[in-house]
């Protein structure tokens, strides 16, 4: 950002650069093509786990590790001990481990979706801008670079940018 800013001239090259205007900001009708130039101020949304990922985290699980080596060996010493009916105790394990991982990965995916919908209701910020030579307020999402973006006392700063 510095060699930007040094190839610029400083702030005033940056605000020539950009085309805007430190007192009067942007017009707003300069709004949409800057959104198609330098793109959208909107939050990415983050991947969900996938569901083999969830099951891999299962596996990781030392409990869950323990209940299959437990099944392994009950299915090999129910097989040698009383042929294919000693392998019910293993089965029994191997069931046991698929239902606790079945409840994770729903448990799992459920409380994605929540945190999702969470997410997506709270990433609703506002912010104080100048456009048009007037201060107002609109979302967040709809920044765009070349905006004067007023900063107050215990708001969160709602996007990348050079301070002045």
């Amino acid at each position: 950002m510095t060699k930007f800013i040094r190839e610029y001239n400083a702030l005033g090259g940056l605000v020539k650069g950009l085309n805007t205007d430190t007192q009067k900001g942007i017009e707003t009708n300069q709004v949409a093509d800057r959104q198609l130039k330098y793109g959208d101020n909107k939050p990415r949304p983050k991947i969900p786990a996938s569901t083999w990922e969830i099951i891999k985290g299962c596996l990781e699980d030392t409990i869950l590790q323990i209940l299959l080596g437990a099944t392994v060996v009950s299915l090999i010493t129910g097989y040698i001990q009383d042929g294919p009916i000693g392998l019910v105790d293993g089965f029994s394990i191997l069931i046991a481990v698929v239902v606790i991982i079945a409840v994770t990965v729903g448990n799992d995916k459920v409380k994605q979706k929540q945190f999702q919908e969470l997410e997506a209701k709270s990433s609703t910020a506002e912010s104080i801008v100048t456009r048009n030579g007037k201060t107002e307020t609109i979302d967040a999402d709809t920044l765009v670079v070349g905006d004067v973006v007023h900063l107050e006392l215990g708001k969160a700063i709602p996007a990348d940018c050079i301070v002045f």
